[in-house]
């Protein structure tokens, strides 16, 4: 087949095709929800702690380092980092 006779075959089966696919679209209008949230399904309720500690303690956002030289602080992980020769 060339060319030529695959696009005069598209454009004559593509209005049949529009015309079969709009007679199958209700006419009916959707359904008014008042609340959406009333459609959604049911969830269980996840209660979150707002405390890592139940003291109420916060606990340190960023810890030491221990390497095979010996311990590094935390203000020091900056002098140590990956990007530390970009300086």
């Amino acid at each position: 087949m060339n060319a030529k006779s695959l696009i005069v075959g598209a454009l004559l089966i593509a209005p049949a095709i529009g015309l079969a696919a709009g007679q199958a679209i209700s006419t009916e209008p959707l359904d008014e929800a008042t609340d959406v949230m009333d459609t959604l399904p049911e969830r269980p309720t996840i209660s979150i702690m707002t405390s890592a500690t139940p003291a109420g303690r916060r606990l340190p956002d960023h810890y030491a380092m221990e390497t095979p030289e010996g311990r590094v602080e935390v203000h020091e992980l900056a002098l140590r980092g990956r990007y530390a020769d970009r300086r």
